[in-house]
């Protein structure tokens, strides 16, 4: 018996030793795609700046009553032909980075607050600023190429630069964010990796926290939806019903539904306080969150029984359904409540799940066959001690998505308005 125990020990002492490397090997990863990124845009930045400034110098020329000579249009844009070759040495410089999913460094990044999404992002954002920066000089020369130059088109080109810096600086930051999930420990190990892709990632570490970065984050996001809204404006003359497509980019509604045993009111109440929280931080930025559970919904007797209605609300409606376990019971409709929930999200990408589960030194079998049922699914529970635990938990989990919603809108109005 003490042979077993004393080989367990050791075979347990391995796994952890491997997982711990393994762990190192995954964070320097997810690091050098951070740092990637953020040396980028940070270049991408200076030369958008440089453009900024010549395009204000220029509309000065243009505004004045003297004529712009054919002369003056061309070192305009000569200068913006010199920025585009520029950007693509940039692009073409950049470390090739990639990134391939697996269950294990899924793992490893649920330890630090990221997902494989983020880290995709993380790639992703080189190719997308890249093709912005190249697509706004492209209409900028097209504005000098035009017959006509008025000082309302040369506008409308300044507010697509500045449009960019704040969406370039709030990813910047967003990087920052990411990358300080990280202990200062895997900060200092990347920046002895590679000097070419070093971004002072220690002094992130040590001088910045993760929430300030997020700030910043939000700080841009709104300067970029403010120039959205002015181009919208300027663009009020334009028959093809602005004013309806600004509506639906500008507004979103947000349903998250908290589904359970019809016991846990506590849990409920907490869920409800912290829904009425993001409603007014959120409000302003056109994001209308509703929280909802059975409560919601009508009493009465129904053809299919009040369960279908959940169900129907979970499968067609729900942007984010949220599971609390407290205590030794799981019946089988929340059972169902999360297949349902499960087999939505592989389908259409949502709702977002989350499953949150109290510490306990009892474990009953329908918890554990629950707990069988996210495992087999390869997801994550969070264990909270206490109410207040459980409430800090939805606040941040419920404000990342939000957060990500937001994101989103800004995308989808830039596209429109390119």
């Amino acid at each position: 018996m003490f042979t077993l125990v004393l080989l367990l020990s050791v075979l347990f002492a391995i796994i952890v030793v491997a997982f711990t490397a393994y762990e190192r090997v995954v964070c320097k990863e997810v690091c050098a795609i951070y740092c990637n990124s953020l040396v980028f845009l940070d270049q991408l930045c200076g030369v958008n700046d440089d453009l900024l400034k010549a395009w204000k110098k220029f509309g000065i020329q243009l505004a004045s009553t003297e004529p712009i000579g054919f002369y003056e249009i061309k070192k305009v844009k000569d200068d913006l032909l010199f920025r585009k070759k520029e950007c693509e040495q940039l692009y073409g410089s950049l470390v090739p980075v990639s990134y391939q999913h697996s269950v294990l460094k899924s793992v490893v990044l649920a330890r630090h607050k990221l997902n494989h999404q983020e880290v995709d992002a993380g790639i992703i954002v080189a190719k997308a600023s890249y093709e912005d920066m190249f697509n706004n000089i492209e209409f900028l020369i097209g504005f000098l190429e035009s017959e006509t130059r008025t000082i309302s088109g040369w506008s409308f080109g300044e507010k697509r630069l500045m449009c960019f810096q704040h969406e370039s600086n709030m990813l910047f930051y967003g990087a920052l964010e990411g990358l300080c999930t990280f202990p200062r420990k895997t900060l200092e190990l990347y920046e002895t990796q590679s000097a070419r892709m070093k971004f002072l990632p220690t002094e992130i570490g040590l001088n910045k926290r993760k929430a300030d970065y997020l700030q910043f984050e939000e700080i841009e996001a709104q300067k970029a939806e403010d120039l959205l809204k002015t181009i919208t404006q300027q663009l009020g003359h334009d028959k093809m019903g602005l004013a309806g497509l600004a509506s639906v980019l500008f507004r979103r509604d947000v349903y998250m539904f908290i589904a359970g045993s019809k016991e846990l009111q506590n849990e409920r109440d907490l869920f409800s306080n912290v829904i009425s929280q993001l409603q007014t931080k959120w409000i302003p930025k056109n994001i209308n969150v509703y929280g909802l559970s059975y409560q919601n919904f009508e009493h009465r007797v129904t053809i299919n029984g009040q369960q279908a209605d959940y169900n129907e609300f979970i499968e067609m409606f729900a942007d984010v359904v949220v599971f609390v376990i407290n205590g030794g019971h799981v019946g089988s409709i929340t059972y169902k409540e999360f297949g349902i929930a499960m087999d939505t999200f592989k389908k259409n990408r949502k709702p977002a799940i989350f499953v949150y589960t109290k510490q306990s030194d009892f474990v009953s079998e329908e918890v554990k066959r629950m707990k069988d049922r996210i495992d087999e699914e390869k997801q994550y529970w969070q264990e909270y001690g206490h109410d207040n635990e459980l409430r800090l938990m939805m606040q941040n989990d419920l404000s990342d998505c939000l957060q990500k919603t937001y994101e989103e809108m800004i995308q989808r109005q830039k596209e429109a308005l390119a």
